[in-house]
């Protein structure tokens, strides 16, 4: 299966790949930065800047910027919850 996906993509798509699995963290980050600054920023710049993107690495790996795309959420998660089952649902019915 690897090799098929390795067909599907050119020497330099595989490149920008590798490079940005290796830096996962600041891709990261750089992607919630640019929700987050969505508000500030404008749809504009960012339809443009992943525009840019998506004809410099391929369309189909970068997603597209839409208005609706909902804000960032926090940089912290919520600290888990312990949820208790009701006894009448471990109850067969």
């Amino acid at each position: 299966m690897k090799e098929f996906r390795h067909e599907r993509h050119s020497p330099r798509e595989e490149r920008i790949a590798a490079l940005a699995a290796r830096n996962f963290r600041a891709v990261e980050a750089s992607a919630r930065l640019a929700v987050a600054a969505a508000d500030r920023i404008g749809d504009r710049v960012l339809e443009s800047v992943t525009g840019l993107a998506r004809r410099a690495v391929r369309p189909d790996l970068v997603p597209e910027w839409l208005p609706e795309i909902p804000g960032a959420a926090a940089r912290r998660l919520p600290a888990p919850t312990v949820r208790r089952r009701s006894p009448s649902t471990t109850r067969p019915v």
